[in-house]
């Protein structure tokens, strides 16, 4: 129903729902795919085989909660990038490799994959702000999906979903700031799902 409405992009999710990396998850992915629109899947954790694995399911990008360091960064590109970038697993008998059919070439595909697999490390916690410059000097980086509710909790602020408290949004500004510096995009959830709660994230720099 998504794709019928006119969305650029599905999002997910695996960390707060019962879905798992498995067969629901495949046909999710797969359902996008037909009515034409992206998927990017939030997941667990920066554990490499379900990163690999949701990337070969045809799934656009993943989105990795709890993103606290430079290390935690470069595990995610580890894992969703080939190398040179990263040391991503290949396997030609997935579906983001056409299941290896007529005409696959593993260079074009590699670099393909590379090119177009999104990374959105999450920043929902105090710790992302505090290194967030050492975190966005990890090559491979997309977009950053800041988390209001997660990171009110981990700073002790009063949690809700509008950036209102001066200490989250000095936060927040702080890392959408850095990120378009550097051509990085932006991403936020905008509850309730009005209008004007769209417009507002969007001069906040969501994009």
């Amino acid at each position: 129903s998504v794709g019928n409405w006119g969305y650029d992009f599905v999002y997910l999710d695996v960390e707060h729902t019962s879905i798992s990396v498995g067969p629901d998850l495949e046909k999710q992915i797969m359902a996008a795919r037909l009515a034409g629109i992206s998927s990017v899947v939030r997941l667990t954790g920066t554990n490499e085989v379900d990163i690999r694995k949701v990337l070969e399911m045809g799934a656009e990008g993943v989105v990795i909660p709890h993103v606290r360091t430079r290390e935690d960064a470069e595990e995610i590109v580890r894992g969703a990038k080939f190398p040179p970038l990263g040391r991503r697993g290949a396997e030609s008998n997935v579906r983001a490799a056409a299941y290896g059919g007529p005409g696959f070439n593993w260079p074009d595909y590699i670099a393909k994959s590379n090119d177009e697999s999104l990374i959105i490390p999450m920043a929902e916690d105090f710790e992302f702000a505090d290194n967030v410059d050492e975190i966005l000097s990890v090559d491979g980086i997309d977009a950053i999906n800041f988390g209001p509710i997660d990171y009110s909790l981990s700073a002790g602020l009063p949690i809700g979903y509008k950036i209102d408290h001066p200490s989250l949004f000095d936060a927040y500004q702080k890392i959408e700031t850095r990120a378009r510096a550097k051509g990085i995009g932006i991403m936020c959830p905008v509850v309730p799902a009005t209008q004007e709660n769209a417009r507002d994230m969007i001069a906040k720099g969501v994009n």
